[in-house]
């Protein structure tokens, strides 16, 4: 697998529901239409309940430092 050095046109993202079936297939048929194939997908969904979240207690965990 190459591993672009530079960025190009063929890099780009879109994002969708993914909740709903049709808007998934609807993304993955784009992707292919565009670019012939998918070589990676991400899933990056961010969930979590918002009602009693210490946002500093968040921030003092090891991921959300990585970041």
């Amino acid at each position: 697998m190459a591993v672009l050095a530079e960025p190009s046109e063929a890099q780009n993202s879109r994002s969708s529901c993914l909740k709903e079936s049709k808007a998934t297939s609807h993304l993955v048929d784009t992707a292919v239409s565009e670019f012939g194939s998918i070589d990676v997908m991400l899933n990056n969904v961010g969930l979590m309940p918002l009602d009693d979240v210490d946002i500093n207690e968040i921030l003092s965990r090891p991921t959300a430092q990585a970041v």
